[in-house]
């Protein structure tokens, strides 16, 4: 990639390389956007002050790059370009984006080659169940929303619009039932590409945690049997936390911990097991991301 971009052979990339390469980006993502919407994310600039940029090319842009820094600059990039995305839908969401709107950023910008089933599994908990009464009703629930404080009738009278004092969600008392739609910000679209991005170090994590608390169960005590055993081999959130520091010294957020059980715990008691994983990655992938051979 790095000599692909470096088009006049000088070692290094400027500003205007960068600038160029973000263009032949954009031209592509507007041939493959089959949207009309002028608004669509594919078209829309980049904005060449922000932080990635500046800590790379410096305040005045006079910056070189050298292939030695090109693959974390263009990870970084990467990252950026899915952020300014999602800001610039935010400014037109009143700060706050729609189940719909949020999986399609996701998928656009942080869905890159991901398994069939992880998508499938995303679709549910974003976007199908906001239009389930039961799921809206556990979601709401989960996410520990309360009474609303904020109500308004339309103009018939027939529906009722409730802000929740989170602002996280809007409930809707329409004459097809009670309806609660999920409203996400930019913490949620952060945990979210960090868990897409990291998603086999995440499942790696988690079968190393559970093998590791399966030995100790064994060791200590030699009564278990073996579904005894079998039924307490899961994380909770806090266990899966602390795996985190211990196995890779890294500190998780609470929207990375809850958008990985939301992925995960497909019976949302709190518990993530490994065939929880397996079921939604399918066992190839689930032994590709783990390093087992397959046979």
């Amino acid at each position: 990639a790095f000599l692909l971009a470096d088009k006049h052979k000088r070692g290094y990339l400027d500003i205007n390389d960068i600038s160029a390469l973000l263009e032949v980006r954009n031209k592509l993502g507007t041939k493959s956007d089959t949207s009309n919407s002028s608004s669509s994310p594919s078209r829309a600039p980049f904005d060449m002050d922000c932080d990635t940029i500046i800590r790379f090319f410096g305040n005045n842009h006079k910056g070189k790059l050298r292939i030695e820094a090109f693959s974390t600059f263009f990870c970084q990039l990467h990252l950026e370009i899915g952020r300014q995305a999602f800001q610039r839908k935010l400014k037109l969401s009143q700060h706050r984006v729609n189940s719909k709107d949020f999986f399609d950023l996701v998928i656009r910008y942080c869905g890159s080659n991901l398994p069939p089933g992880v998508v499938n599994r995303m679709k549910t908990i974003l976007v199908h169940a906001e239009v389930d009464n039961s799921s809206a009703s556990a979601n709401a629930n989960a996410n520990d929303i309360s009474n609303s404080n904020v109500a308004a009738n339309d103009t018939n009278g027939e529906s009722t619009i409730k802000q929740t004092e989170s602002d996280n969600s809007t409930i809707i008392n329409s004459p097809f039932g009670n309806l609660q739609t999920r409203r996400y910000g930019y913490s949620d679209f952060v945990a979210w590409q960090v868990l897409l991005t990291k998603l086999a170090s995440v499942v790696s994590i988690f079968k190393d945690a559970i093998e590791t608390k399966k030995k100790l169960l064994k060791d200590t005590d030699k009564k278990l049997t073996y579904e005894e055993i079998e039924k307490q081999l899961y994380l909770t959130k806090d266990d899966f936390k602390t795996a985190c520091k211990i196995l890779s010294s890294s500190l998780i957020s609470r929207p990375e911990v809850d958008a990985i059980y939301s992925l995960f715990d497909l019976n949302n008691d709190g518990r993530i097991y490994l065939k929880n994983i397996e079921d939604v990655l399918t066992t190839a992938i689930y032994k590709e991301y783990t390093n087992i051979p397959i046979y």
